[in-house]
């Protein structure tokens, strides 16, 4: 008897690769990310040019969000495709400068405008970036103002950084998440101030300068914090200058200075 002929074996559908339906879902979750950031950013309430916060609400204000732990873990998993990218995200440079001087800084050099107070009567000013500028160049000629400290930090946009100078617990301390926004500088700052008093055999770790903010500052001004003003003859005159210019992949200013957000300046 012939055999029987044996039925062809099932045509097997080939499935979609593994790698693709994971490059798939992360396209998505970054579509959808990426909708999300923006929603929430023009549903964001408009800040003021300054804002004192408190140890906490710096603490809060700096925690990232599930949403922003979702966005680095799949950048961390696309970090080849991505790299192009993040290459182009504006550059900030950050200068930070403390000085000494022989009076107060509002009788050294007046800064124009009223400062922004907090409860401690710790004072803070926005300078626009010609009165940045020429606070500088002032500076390096005025000899009751001698700086005592200073830090530079590159850094990138969104991106937080922090940085100590001087022997601990002397020094300065810096904790800063920087972002631009419409040409300005949205600076989320933590600046502390140390340094060591002496009492015949015994030394003491003092504080100088706390400050905890928030500083809308043009693209290339500068922000002024200074501790309340001493009554004490022999007290030490203290304030920071810091200064923030972002600039795009080729060391250019990515806007010019607002025009008309010199708020008490």
């Amino acid at each position: 008897m012939d055999a029987e002929p044996t039925a062809p074996p099932p045509r097997q559908v080939p499935r979609p690769r593994r790698a693709t339906r994971v490059l798939v879902d992360i396209a998505l979750a970054l579509v959808l990310l990426a909708g999300w950031s923006l929603l929430r950013s023009l549903a964001a309430p408009s800040e003021p040019a300054f804002r004192w916060l408190t140890p906490a609400q710096f603490a809060q204000a700096t925690k990232p969000g599930p949403f922003t732990l979702l966005g680095y873990r799949l950048l961390n998993l696309t970090g080849p495709i991505w790299h192009g990218f993040v290459s182009l995200r504006p550059q900030i440079n950050l200068s930070a400068r403390l000085y000494v001087a022989a009076l107060d800084i509002q009788r050294e050099m007046p800064l124009p405008g009223s400062p922004f107070t907090n409860p401690d009567c710790a004072r803070a000013w926005l300078l626009s970036a010609p009165v940045a500028k020429a606070l500088r160049e002032q500076l390096k000629t005025n000899s009751a103002a001698t700086p005592i400290n200073e830090a530079n930090i590159i850094t990138s946009d969104a991106t937080r950084c922090t940085l100590t100078t001087g022997p601990m617990p002397c020094g300065l301390a810096l904790d800063v998440l920087p972002k631009v926004a419409s040409g300005a500088l949205r600076l989320l700052l933590a600046a502390n101030s140390t340094d060591v008093t002496v009492s015949g055999t015994s030394a003491q770790s003092r504080t100088n300068l706390a400050a905890f903010c928030i500083a809308h500052l043009q693209n290339g001004g500068a922000l002024v914090l200074a501790p309340a003003i001493s009554n004490d003859a022999g007290g030490t005159n203290l304030f920071l200058i810091i200064s923030a210019t972002a600039v795009d992949a080729r060391g250019l200013p990515i806007a010019p200075p607002l025009q008309g957000t010199e708020s008490r300046l």
